[in-house]
């Protein structure tokens, strides 16, 4: 491994999910294996949605022969050529691309236009979904029209992307009926939600081998000693004891 200098890149989540997706983004081997709870994933997706802070990430970019033998983000494609290693963050990563795209098939989640957080700010709720030959329990969560009665919007419409703006619309379509007028509003709504994905603040480094002062940057629940004091930059805004939309990217390049 040569070289140690950092250089700090914007990635936003769309393009975070296309990585994931490629199979240019991976674990790492020994890292650990998917372990969030559902609360968990709900939190995160209030967080993004609140513009609250979800803590930093950590990265090695590679090229060739990776140096830890990669395997994909849970359910995520096993294909393509890795660049980098996700170091730290692989839960926030697992849990927004699998909410997102539905992955979860026990779980949904939904935004709440009817209910709010205990800190006044949109609400996202988990229902439990149980499966009897080939139909999903409650009946309801395959109804738009029921869901939107009660004010639930799946979080999977919230997807980044055109594919996701027209299975928005036919959503919206298929709940608002006849009512033009709501389809305009629950769309717009739908694209100020979409709006708010968090832009990541990537570092990249050519070497593991940093620098590293004795000094520490708090990231949701973990402790990460920081490389450089200059290369972080972290929303000062209170996490409201959830896990923190924003996250710092640190990349290390070999």
């Amino acid at each position: 491994m040569r070289g140690g200098a950092m250089e700090a890149r914007n990635r936003n989540l769309n393009d975070w999910l296309t990585a994931v997706r490629s199979g240019q983004a991976k674990l790492p081997r020994f890292q650990r294996f998917e372990a969030w709870s559902y609360s968990q994933v709900q939190s995160l997706l209030e967080s993004v949605l609140n513009d609250l802070p979800i803590g930093a990430m950590f990265v090695l970019e590679v090229e060739g022969n990776p140096p830890f033998h990669p395997r994909p983000i849970n359910s995520a494609p096993a294909g393509g050529k890795v660049s980098e290693l996700l170091l730290d963050g692989q839960q926030r990563i697992t849990a927004l691309w699998k909410s997102l795209q539905g992955g979860y098939p026990e779980r949904e989640f939904f935004v709440s236009f009817n209910e709010k957080t205990d800190y006044e700010g949109i609400a996202v709720h988990s229902i439990k979904v149980s499966v009897r030959g080939d139909r999903r329990y409650p009946l309801w969560l395959n109804d738009p029209v029921k869901l939107l009665e009660r004010g639930l919007v799946p979080v999977t419409l919230l997807l980044p992307g055109e594919e996701a703006n027209t299975k928005a619309l036919e959503w919206i379509q298929a709940a608002c009926g006849e009512q033009q007028a709501d389809v305009v509003t629950y769309l717009m709504k739908i694209q100020e939600w979409r709006a708010r994905s968090p832009r990541l603040i990537s570092h990249f480094s050519r070497s593991l081998r940093a620098p590293a002062p004795p000094r520490f940057l708090k990231c949701s629940q973990e402790s990460i000693r920081a490389p450089h004091p200059s290369l972080f930059s972290i929303s000062s805004r209170p996490t409201l004891s959830r896990p923190s939309a924003s996250p710092c990217m640190i990349y290390w390049r070999v």
